[in-house]
């Protein structure tokens, strides 16, 4: 894959994954802890939602990836995803 496509593909996943991540804190966060507990709704899901994209483009990709696209197209949006998870205990912690 062409390194600007990559950027491309890397920079919508991390916008998709940071609205979903939006989307999840502010309607589906509260009910999924009653549920699973706090540790799974807070670490795990988001976590797993943004592992959930990459997953899905590997397998719509008609083009190969290096290994060394592979772990970036997998690392950057789950750091994005913890960076998310600890802003939100930020704002949760201290009031914003």
């Amino acid at each position: 894959m062409i390194k600007k496509e990559f950027i491309g593909l890397v920079v919508l996943i991390c916008l998709l994954n940071f609205v979903l991540q939006i989307w999840y804190a502010g309607n589906a966060g509260d009910f999924i802890a009653n549920y699973l507990g706090y540790p799974v709704s807070v670490f795990i899901i988001p976590i797993f939602i943004s592992q959930l994209l990459p997953c899905v483009t590997l397998l719509a990709s008609s083009k190969p990836l290096a290994s060394k696209q592979k772990l970036l197209l997998f690392g950057i949006p789950c750091s994005v995803s913890v960076c998310l998870v600890f802003g939100f205990y930020l704002v949760m912690q201290y009031g914003g």
